[in-house]
């Protein structure tokens, strides 16, 4: 008897009417709890904590000047709340073992507190987690993995804090995200790859620090519906930053940017360069052409600062036509195709030359000389069939050059042993005695014909 007395007092308790404290708003016959608790007592809080109906979808407790919220005080699971607000508080961290509490959870809404560190731990078991608010806190980096455990995360606010550093895997396995918002934040470096799990989604960048926009943000075939970079430092974009990419809308204005890599045609469909200092010279032709050739002229925002004459010029309303006279380029300043440092020479309109330096020839100075001079041979007409071009050989330039050392030296030392040789027979025939009457007898008899020659 005893036993079922405390059961049915325990089953009464458990299904009392809950009765909505005076520092709240509750509707929906409590499925919606709003409370600001600013002076309220923090046994207030912890009778509020243990008292939250089962039913209870929509949580929000704010300006309470909680430091944390310890979830062993919630006396039961709150298998139904979908979505948690705890904004403008002075929470420190996480609240931990979320998921053992809120199973369901699919908003948690941090907003405006003194949230320092955030790690994977802090989310794991939420698996129906779609969007986070951490905006207003004092974050300072996001590490690896951060957000494995939350595979169906479609938003995730971390604007407002002073973030300097982001792990490329810290949005690994985020194929859902839709949108991601870094705004007001001090980071300096994107690392490659840090956006690689990011497709058909938003990137919002603006006010942070940003200086460079480097290759490999991006992996090839990846789709960016919208990315802001306005209000940083940029100075350089990579020309390859968005090979491969396609992106809806890049929004880089108010940055330090004086000219657009061309390629960025290819991948970008709208563009606002609004408040840069662009510098219209003949580099600005080549993405000006560009953009023209694609008909994407007058979906560019943006007006020259350099040169005077054309300074405050909107880049949508320069005559294609004559934009290489207008900026004063030429085809080498357009179209240079020499290499090796040789120089561009205008020919016409549309033609150049290269002049090569003492190292280098070839049409576009791109064969490297091999010997130490050089002979310039003119083409003769000839009515025979021009003699087939011989193979490429390989350069022994090396090895004739020894031999050729070898056939000197043998030739010298030949030389001097046949001087030596003459040398010793001269002294050898000025040092011989006077003929004797053998050598008389041994000469040839004159003939009768010698006889009458002396005669």
């Amino acid at each position: 008897m005893l036993v079922l007395t405390i059961l049915a007092i325990l089953l009464v308790e458990a299904n009392a009417e809950f009765t909505c404290p005076s520092f709240c708003s509750c509707r929906a016959t409590n499925a919606i709890i709003d409370c600001k608790a600013n002076e309220v007592p923090k046994a207030e809080l912890e009778k509020l904590f243990k008292s939250l109906p089962r039913e209870l979808k929509y949580f929000k407790l704010r300006e309470s000047n909680l430091t944390t919220i310890d979830t062993s005080l919630f006396a039961r699971v709150l298998p139904n709340l979908q979505q948690l607000h705890v904004q403008a508080n002075q929470l420190k961290e996480v609240p931990q073992n979320l998921s053992g509490v809120f199973p369901a959870l699919v908003n948690l809404n941090l907003i405006d507190n003194q949230i320092t560190e955030i790690k994977a731990s802090d989310f794991a078991g939420l698996k129906d987690l779609t969007k986070l608010n951490l905006d207003g806190n004092k974050l300072t980096s996001i590490g690896p993995s951060t957000f494995v455990s939350n595979g169906k995360l479609k938003v995730i606010f971390v604007t407002r804090n002073s973030i300097e550093d982001i792990s490329p895997d810290a949005f690994n396995g985020l194929d859902s995200l839709s949108l991601l918002a870094l705004g007001s934040n001090k980071i300096n470096v994107l690392k490659p790859g840090v956006f690689n799990s990011l497709n058909n989604g938003q990137i919002l960048l603006q006010e942070n620090m940003i200086e460079d926009i480097g290759a490999g943000l991006f992996k090839a075939g990846q789709n960016v519906r919208k990315i802001t970079f306005n209000k940083n430092k940029i100075t350089n974009i990579d020309p390859s930053a968005f090979d491969q990419v396609e992106i809806g809308f890049l929004q880089i204005s108010e940055n330090q940017l004086k000219s657009i890599p061309v390629k960025i045609v290819n991948s970008v469909s709208l563009m606002d360069f609004t408040g840069n200092p662009l510098d219209c010279t003949c580099l600005m032709a080549k993405f000006i052409q560009a953009a023209a050739n694609q008909d994407k002229l007058k979906k560019i925002n943006g007006a020259c600062d350099t040169p005077d004459n054309l300074k405050g010029t909107q880049l949508q309303s320069m005559n294609v036509a004559t934009v290489n006279k207008d900026l004063g380029c030429t085809v080498c300043d357009l179209n240079n195709t020499c290499l090796n440092d040789a120089k561009c020479v205008a020919i016409s309109d549309t033609e150049h030359g290269c002049e090569c330096t003492a190292e280098y020839t070839g049409d576009r100075c791109q064969h490297q000389v091999t010997t130490t001079t050089t002979t310039t041979t003119t083409a003769v007409p000839t009515t025979e069939p021009p003699t087939p071009a011989p193979a490429p050989k390989k350069d022994d330039s090396g090895k004739d050059d020894g031999m050729t050392m070898y056939i000197i030296i043998a030739v010298v030392v030949l030389v001097i042993l046949i001087a030596v040789a003459i040398f010793i027979c001269i002294r050898r025939r000025r040092s011989s005695p006077p003929a004797d009457a053998n050598d008389t007898l041994l000469k040839p008899q004159s003939t009768p014909a010698d006889v009458a020659e002396k005669a």
